[in-house]
């Protein structure tokens, strides 16, 4: 391989999952040259699933760091490694074929893209797309429709099986780790548009991830939705990260949308859940604030939902 390819895998505890992304990172026909993964977790067994993978090695951080610190480390550890690209994705996910890392690096080479990622399809349904693409107006779960675009351009479900060449990270930093999990990506993608980075979503090549429609609660079929995720301290790392991205990139509109829908969601939808409408505006407004503390140590600041 001409171009030095590293891939970075974020794990957590989950060593059967870890595996299959493993060992379909290994079957590539075009071989990664490396791979780099971070285990936030303590499963032991984490580091005997990846001592089983010779090109795999092994990186334990004694806390958790969240996606967005694991990723963060992870890149930082490619770059000094000289990778000239990057392919990251989390331990649940995986490429849906043994040519997806051909595929990207063609579409890179053929869209002249400084970052390309895969469309992240459902493991229970190869029909179905884990996350919705937004098209004419309108959130599209079906594979077939958004694969006859082809190329979607500014717009991708970040990490999932994201290819970024190095230069990215020079322009737009790395992950914050401030924003540990729920809404780092999203972050991050904002910042690769303020960077006028070149980059888009291949839709000619799939990425197996789980889908996130059980977080998600229609409010209008297919134009009005609320995510809930399913722990408070999710709930509370999504809501804040969201306030703060909405004050860095000015996206004013969509905070007045966020406090719409989920406060119709909370009041009508959930039955008048006060504690859960009250955590969404406590967590929307430190994010505004750029109010950031561990979240592990968050437990005693959500017991209010109880109260």
């Amino acid at each position: 391989m001409d171009e030095l390819v590293i891939a970075v895998v974020v794990t957590m505890d989950r060593p059967d999952e870890l595996s299959l992304t493993l060992r379909s990172l290994a079957e590539q026909d075009n071989a990664v040259d490396k791979i780099v993964v971070i285990d936030t977790g303590n499963n032991t067994r984490t580091i005997e699933v990846v001592a089983g993978f010779p090109r795999a090695e092994h990186h334990h951080s004694k806390i958790n760091l969240g996606g967005a610190g694991g990723f963060a480390f992870g890149m930082m550890l490619a770059l000094s490694y000289g990778a000239q690209w990057v392919w990251v994705m989390d331990d649940d996910g995986r490429p849906e074929i043994d040519t997806c890392l051909r595929e990207l690096l063609n579409a890179a080479k053929a869209y002249q893209l400084e970052a390309v990622m895969p469309l992240v399809i459902d493991p229970d349904d190869a029909r179905c797309l884990s996350f919705p693409y937004r098209v004419k107006g309108s959130y599209n779960y079906h594979r077939k429709s958004i694969e006859k675009i082809g190329f979607i351009p500014n717009f991708a479900h970040l990490f999932n099986g994201a290819l970024f060449h190095k230069s990215v990270f020079f322009k737009a930093g790395i992950p914050d780790v401030r924003l540990f999990i729920r809404g780092d990506e999203v972050e991050f993608l904002h910042r690769m548009i303020r960077a006028k980075i070149s980059f888009g979503t291949f839709a000619g090549v799939g990425f197996v991830h789980p889908s996130g429609q059980n977080e998600t609660t229609a409010l209008i079929q297919n134009y009005f939705h609320a995510v809930i995720p399913e722990t408070d301290i999710k709930q509370y790392c999504f809501f804040r990260n969201r306030g703060y991205i909405f004050r860095c990139y000015g996206l004013y509109r969509y905070f007045f949308y966020d406090i719409l829908r989920y406060s119709i969601y909370f009041i009508f939808r959930n039955n008048f859940d006060i504690g859960g409408l009250k955590l969404f505006f406590q967590a929307m407004f430190d994010g505004i604030r750029c109010r950031f503390v561990y979240p592990l140590s968050l437990k005693k600041v959500l017991c209010r939902r109880k109260t």
